[in-house]
């Protein structure tokens, strides 16, 4: 009861809509999430890998790897106070919805 009394009171709002620090701090939040997924799924999942999972994992895999230096970038940016260009704002809003579907099961690669 008391933790729904609090979110009540917090205004939820979109990546589109975050200061560039929030969306730093969520951007890494999310694919640090996604990160230990993958990690846990393939350790969990029975071998050998069928050619759909290799596929998975590979795609999975990839879009880890492809993330990882956008959001050092971004993240460096923010942390060294200085301000993102419109496009790094845009890109990281589209990993960040990346990242979502990575986590819920969605597109992988795209």
């Amino acid at each position: 009861m008391l933790l729904a009394g609090c979110v009540a009171n917090v205004e939820l709002k979109g990546p589109a809509e975050m200061q560039p620090r929030e969306r730093a701090a969520f951007v890494l939040m999310l694919y640090n999430n996604a990160d230990t997924n993958y990690r846990v799924q393939f350790e969990e999942t029975s071998k050998p890998l069928s050619e759909d999972m290799k596929t998975y994992f590979r795609k999975y895999k990839s879009t880890l790897e492809g993330a990882a230096p956008v959001i050092r970038l971004y993240v460096d940016t923010v942390t060294l106070g200085a301000k993102p260009s419109p496009e790094a704002e845009e890109n990281m809003v589209r990993l960040i919805y990346k990242l979502q579907a990575l986590l819920s099961g969605g597109k992988h690669g795209s």
